[in-house]
């Protein structure tokens, strides 16, 4: 599914609530999951030094996810709005009434 379609057809709800369940069903492996962690390794291994040190948890892949927080406003609406016409006078030399 493209990005836009997926952003049309969800909400930022189920969005988080997506990334939750991702999460909870990543970082607790399946069985399959374990033999493949297990299969990776032995192959790990077989190339290291000391091949005692390595464990199976070594090999699992943790999923992260931390949600960027919303940009706060550093103005409020009517300094924006005057910055915004300040720059806009500059760009066209309109002075205003005199």
């Amino acid at each position: 599914m493209p990005l836009q379609e997926c952003m049309q057809k969800h909400t930022y709800r189920e969005y988080k609530a997506w990334h939750r369940w991702l999460g909870e069903q990543l970082n607790n492996p399946s069985l399959t999951d374990m033999y493949l962690m297990q299969i990776a390794m032995r192959v790990h291994q077989s190339f290291v030094k000391n091949p005692q040190e390595i464990s199976r948890e070594n090999e699992r892949i943790k999923f992260t996810y931390k949600p960027k927080d919303p940009p706060k406003p550093v103005a409020s609406k009517e300094v924006q709005m005057s910055t915004m016409k300040a720059i806009w006078f500059g760009l066209t030399g309109y002075k205003g009434k005199e």
